[in-house]
């Protein structure tokens, strides 16, 4: 596993000297590899073309949800709770709410961007500061301490304006002891997941699945370790970026994930009941 994570690495650094245009210091191997990628999105790079497998985030959803309801070992029950990550995480898991008939709440996480590259994450910062930092990547990079607390420091106060703006009907520590499911749009180092699944095991939750349209290989190896399930519909590779796998993945706005949020919370009501008996049996 180490091998493996050392040369997605190596890749991850790689790709983003060739979008800063920098090409000193690469080896001849690096330089290698670079002649079969090719941009095909801003800040996406595959190799040899680009398949899109999902239509958008809402029918992503709805295809996950089905999943969950046909396997046994993962089938959500009658206490189960969805938790989205704002703000790519929402409609998918909207979606998923509706149809299996659970509540719907927000776990605010906020990605660790690698200083000049803020769309590649180095880390995450999720609820009670629960912080987790690649420190490979880190030094792969030369990152200077004083950088990464920079971006600690900028992180948090970012999670703390994100949790008023997402707030929740149902505390993370009324969670304890119940099955949650972990949902967003897709896991590329699955950084922010991992921030999000420590949280959620501080507050003493029940089993954790984690429920993504698509994921890379590196992302499932390192969240499977940590929860009881990860359900997904694709994994493809080479995996670069998660926005290549979707027809639309048009940016989620602050506004829109607010509303379907509140909508999903005023739909939590007894009728909704109805909707999941058709899907998910009881204890």
């Amino acid at each position: 596993m180490q091998g493996r994570h050392s040369s997605s690495v190596a890749s991850a650094v790689t790709v983003i000297e060739y979008l800063a245009g920098n090409f000193t210091g690469l080896d001849c191997a690096a330089r290698s590899e670079l002649s079969d990628w090719r941009p095909v999105k801003t800040g996406s790079l595959v190799r040899g073309g680009t398949v899109a497998l999902l239509k958008n985030r809402k029918d992503a959803g709805r295809l996950l949800a089905d999943k969950l309801a046909g396997m046994p070992h993962a089938r959500p029950t009658a206490d189960t709770v969805l938790l989205a990550l704002p703000r790519g995480g929402v409609p998918v898991a909207f979606e998923m709410a509706q149809r299996l008939g659970l509540p719907l709440e927000p776990l605010v996480v906020r990605k660790l961007g690698v200083p000049h590259f803020p769309e590649f994450a180095m880390g995450a910062i999720a609820a009670g500061g629960h912080c987790m930092i690649d420190r490979e990547l880190v030094r792969r990079l030369r990152l200077t301490e004083a950088s990464v607390s920079a971006a600690v420091a900028t992180a948090t106060r970012e999670l703390q304006e994100r949790e008023q703006r997402y707030p929740a009907s149902m505390p993370l520590t009324s969670l304890s002891g119940r099955p949650i499911i972990v949902v967003d749009d897709g896991m590329a180092t699955g950084s922010t997941m991992l921030a999000a699944i420590r949280a959620l095991r501080s507050f003493h939750v029940g089993a954790i699945t984690v429920a993504v349209p698509v994921l890379s290989r590196e992302a499932r190896e390192k969240v499977a370790e940590l929860v009881d399930a990860v359900v997904c519909l694709q994994q493809p590779e080479p995996f670069d970026a998660v926005g290549q796998w979707y027809a639309d993945f048009r940016q989620v706005e602050v506004e829109e994930a607010s509303a379907l949020l509140r909508q999903a919370q005023r739909l939590q009501v007894p009728a909704s009941s109805a909707a999941a008996a058709e899907h998910i049996p009881s204890h």
